[in-house]
């Protein structure tokens, strides 16, 4: 979601937000709860927190902190 390139599963990290959690990393990639996939690269996080790409896909607010 931060760079859009097509990449397999395996090389996406998966974030997935729970409504009593908030938000945190799926390292099983099979935790209930709405879920969004990123590169590993800092630069495809970054992108994906300025332009608030992640916070649309789990539909809540993140801050940068």
């Amino acid at each position: 979601m931060g760079c859009r390139t097509a990449k397999t599963k395996g090389e996406l990290v998966r974030i997935v937000s729970k409504p009593s959690d908030g938000v945190e990393i799926d390292l099983s990639k099979k935790s209930p709860g709405r879920g969004a996939y990123l590169c590993p690269r800092q630069e495809c996080w970054e992108l994906g927190l300025k332009k608030d790409r992640l916070g649309r896909s789990l539909r809540i607010k993140i801050s940068l902190e």
